[in-house]
């Protein structure tokens, strides 16, 4: 399949363009979420080069947080102008779920992204396999789990530090298509996350 894969849940907005499930091409940028400037030369670039093959778009895919909200309302409104008038598939992603594919860890495990202030967004994983629904924790309390925290955060290893990609979202979508691809891209909203509450907004 030919897709695009999108991440811009944190101050890093990347894209990368896939033919037959193999990498053509990637561009990261980690700016201060200057996406609304940065998103369209980006995906115009990365679009040009799969015109330029004559390759067709099977569908795109895209991280749907958790993350900054502003981010993420801003790369899915982005996308859903580009495939209105296409009828071209969007295959939602979460963000902590694209990071987890960044490890091999085996077992149970946390994968974390700074949030505001003292607080980050959290989801236990079983290999690949998430437990429970992603939430908001306090930073101070990480020292209590019991199991090996990775993610996107200052305080946590550097070993275990994930940078967020559209590399990793598209290794997930490729790993889990057949799921992803029932869902329909008008029904496809940002995560967003209050104190210890998942909520999935309304983005039409």
């Amino acid at each position: 399949m030919n897709f695009i894969a999108i991440e811009c849940s944190t101050n890093v907005c990347s894209i990368a363009s896939y033919k037959s499930n193999k990498l053509l091409n990637v561009i990261d940028i980690s700016d201060s979420y200057n996406h609304s400037t940065n998103l369209p030369i980006i995906f115009k670039s990365i679009d040009d080069d799969l015109k330029k093959i004559d390759t067709k778009v099977n569908y795109y895919a895209i991280s749907i947080g958790p993350g900054s909200f502003t981010s993420l309302r801003i790369s899915l409104s982005f996308l859903k102008g580009i495939v209105f008038s296409k009828n071209i598939p969007i295959l939602p992603v979460q963000t902590l779920a694209a990071l987890n594919v960044g490890t091999e860890k085996l077992g149970k495990h946390y994968i974390i992204i700074d949030s505001f202030k003292d607080r980050c967004f959290i989801q236990k994983f079983n290999n690949h396999t998430q437990i429970g629904t992603p939430y908001i924790e306090k930073i101070l309390n990480l020292k209590n789990l019991d199991y090996p925290i990775y993610g996107y955060s200052k305080n946590i290893e550097k070993n275990n530090y994930i940078k967020p990609s559209s590399l990793l979202i598209g290794a997930y979508v490729i790993r889990n298509y057949e799921r992803l691809i029932k869902k329909p891209a008008n029904d496809i909203s940002p995560i967003y996350l209050s104190e210890n509450v998942y909520k999935k907004m309304d983005d039409s």
